[in-house]
């Protein structure tokens, strides 16, 4: 079972014109159909758990906090995948799969990402754009400028055609990071979102309204490479790129390179850091103190927390809480 299986069969029950009009009109549609409240705030809600939308559903109360995002199809990406999660509330076979997963609750946020994305680009649209042609980064600017979809979902969709492992992506040009990446199945090494583009990779070439093809890379989180053959284009502000293992678009005549096994990661373990703020797979075993991996950014452990709430004893010498610290001295230093 994969994330698009589980996010075809929660929406099998929507009758076709109930889809039509969540694709036309998602506000209308969670309003008029589904009895949702949908309220406007002024800044991202955040849920957590590396979600890639600008909402948050609060299923109890039937009701959808998003940002409003004038002028961006950003906006019924956030909605629909709202649907997903309240589509999925009730759905144990979900949850059952999610269970399985290193990370449950991404695995949860991945259906939800494919539930918008199978409403907003149904099989008749994705016909339309790929016309029997094998997928490429055009294919995800030409799904954005043709539909209400987001950048997002376009990558998801464009990701689920592709016949290998790899990924599909968003990048911001000016800023040099990807703001999104779609795995095909379990593909590793693949980018988080706000990742940095690596420094010497490729698409650091990429520049506005420009397309490139080369063999590329991608890195595990200890740096070591993993052979990609990449396809990118650009509009005025976003990149767009496709990394996979085969070389679907003719890159070189002659391929001369031995097959090696895909290298096997003895451990990983996804982190959200509380030092950093950064998010993650760690491919570090667990400090023995904590308990936590280290993070792969700041490479800090949830040790680093317990030090910054300590200070030491400039008497007895002793590393005591901070909240019993004060002048330099320890409580019972101070008696």
């Amino acid at each position: 079972m994969t994330a698009s299986a589980l996010a075809e069969q929660l929406i099998a029950p929507l009758e076709p014109q109930q889809r039509a009009l969540l694709a036309d009109d998602p506000r209308g549609a969670l309003r008029s159909r589904f009895g949702l409240t949908l309220q406007e705030v002024s800044a991202p809600p955040t849920r957590g758990h590396g979600g890639a939308c600008d909402g948050m559903s609060f299923l109890r109360d039937k009701r959808i906090l998003f940002a409003a995002t004038p002028g961006s199809n950003r906006e019924n990406f956030t909605l629909l995948r709202e649907l997903g999660h309240f589509l999925a509330e009730e759905d144990d076979r979900v949850w059952n799969w999610a269970a399985d997963r290193r990370d449950p609750e991404r695995a949860v946020e991945e259906v939800c990402d494919r539930v918008a994305a199978a409403l907003l680009l149904p099989a008749s649209k994705m016909a339309a754009v790929m016309r029997g042609e094998r997928p490429s980064a055009a294919h995800i600017l030409d799904l954005f400028n043709r539909s209400v979809a987001s950048r997002e979902v376009c990558a998801i969709a464009i990701a689920e055609q592709l016949g290998c492992l790899g990924f599909a992506a968003v990048v911001h040009l000016r800023q040099r990071q990807v703001t999104f990446a779609a795995r095909r199945a379990d593909t590793r090494p693949a980018p988080w979102r706000a990742d940095p583009i690596p420094p010497g990779h490729a698409l650091l070439r990429l520049r506005p309204n420009g397309r490139l093809r080369t063999r590329s890379w991608w890195p595990f989180g200890d740096g070591e490479q993993h052979e990609y053959w990449l396809d990118a284009c650009a509009d005025a502000r976003y990149g767009f790129a496709i990394l996979a293992e085969a070389d679907l678009w003719g890159i070189e005549n002659l391929h001369v390179t031995v097959p090696t096994e895909r290298r096997r990661v003895s451990f990983s373990t996804f982190v959200r850091c509380r030092t950093c703020g950064r998010e993650g797979e760690s491919t570090s075993f667990p400090c023995s103190d904590c308990g936590q991996s280290p993070c792969r950014y700041c490479g800090k452990c949830d040790c680093e927390l317990r030090r910054r709430a300590q200070a030491r004893c400039s008497k007895c010498n002793l590393l005591v809480p901070l909240r019993t610290w004060k002048d330099g001295l320890c409580g019972t230093c101070r008696r």
